[in-house]
């Protein structure tokens, strides 16, 4: 992490300042440090931006992920609470990871709790 941006971090500094970098990874060591420091700046009122991200997302090349359409997964998720499919099967068909596949199931039942 570069010095300037300790010091920045430590001292105060005028609300509405930006710190503008070349790239996050110029910005922070990992994840953890680049979360840390973002808390640090909102706190503070201080911006932030990636200029390699920023222009990325500009020219389309980032877009982020794209939102799970979980009305057409609700059917195999059907088929899995009546038995006709194993949970693997389910996962494989939807194409969602274990973790994914679980906590749509249990947001479902929890849906049809909730209405009854």
């Amino acid at each position: 992490m570069p010095e300037t941006v300790i010091r920045l971090c430590v001292n105060p500094v005028t609300i509405r300042t930006t710190i503008v970098v070349e790239s996050i990874s110029r910005f922070a060591r990992n994840t953890r440090d680049l979360l840390e420091l973002m808390e640090q700046l909102n706190a503070k009122g201080i911006g932030f931006v990636s200029k390699k991200e920023a222009i990325a997302k500009q020219a389309g090349k980032y877009k982020g992920r794209k939102p799970i359409d979980r009305t057409a997964l609700q059917p195999i998720l059907d088929e899995y609470r009546k038995g006709s499919l194993t949970a693997a099967e389910a996962m494989r068909k939807m194409n969602v990871s274990k973790s994914t596949f679980y906590r749509m199931f249990q947001q479902k039942n929890n849906e049809s709790f909730k209405r009854s």
